[in-house]
């Protein structure tokens, strides 16, 4: 789900029928209807879905034959169309991703064969270039992500070696680091993450008894914006 102009997106997935599918949707809240757009060119789970400068992106996961496209895909609302833009330098799904001034960031994540990862790379539509950043300090998966101040937090996740995460890490841009934060009382993964108010919210999830619906509040402190 991604938001843009105070509409709602819904992008690809899996269908009920267990299918990878590439079918957009819009929700206008204003008419409380949803309308068929054009399906981007790659079905897929899995994927980074953001918006950026009118525009929405969606960016590598899973596809048939569980092999990670490194397509990245642009959507315009205007014209209702697609176009593809400057691939992922690797291949991976399951990332957690955020909008940081002009770029888009891409955080973590796994591959079919290679367990969860700690890269961390950031995506300039206007130059359309890719760029390196510090690794993620705990590889994981199915992590959220929210903006506060400048500061990008990485929530939770799965972590190969010990399953469910309760941890929480922070990446400065200005040092191109990473330092831990607080944890998050509940491990769990494919958590909702939203900031609100220079505020964190975690929101439901998976943890090792199952399904979440619990909510839990992060609020960021002056030294987050340090190096420490």
């Amino acid at each position: 789900i991604a938001e843009l102009n105070n509409k709602l997106y819904a992008l690809g997935g899996i269908d009920k029928s267990y299918n990878y599918t590439n079918i957009l949707e819009e929700y206008d809240p204003t008419t409380n209807t949803w309308s068929r757009k054009r399906s981007m060119s790659v079905p897929r789970t899995g994927f980074a879905f953001v918006a950026l400068n009118g525009k929405l992106y969606a960016m590598g996961g899973f596809s048939d034959g569980d092999q990670n496209p490194n397509i990245v895909e642009e959507y315009t609302p205007e014209t209702d169309s697609w176009r593809k833009v400057s691939d992922m330098p690797d291949r991976w799904g399951n990332m957690g991703a955020v909008v940081l001034g002009s770029d888009i960031y891409l955080i973590g994540g796994s591959r079919v064969v290679n367990g969860t990862l700690g890269s961390v790379m950031s995506f300039n539509p206007v130059t359309n270039i890719w760029d390196v950043k510090a690794d993620l300090p705990t590889g994981r998966s199915s992590l959220g992500c929210a903006v506060v101040d400048g500061i990008i937090y990485a929530i939770g996740g799965y972590e190969y070696s010990r399953g469910n995460s309760d941890v929480m890490e922070k990446y400065i841009p200005s040092h191109n680091m990473w330092a831990r934060t607080t944890s998050m009382p509940t491990a769990r993964q494919q958590p909702g993450v939203v900031a609100v108010n220079n505020k964190i919210y975690v929101i439901g999830g998976y943890s090792n008894i199952g399904r979440l619906n619990t909510v839990e509040e992060y609020t960021p402190t002056q030294s987050d914006n340090s190096a420490n």
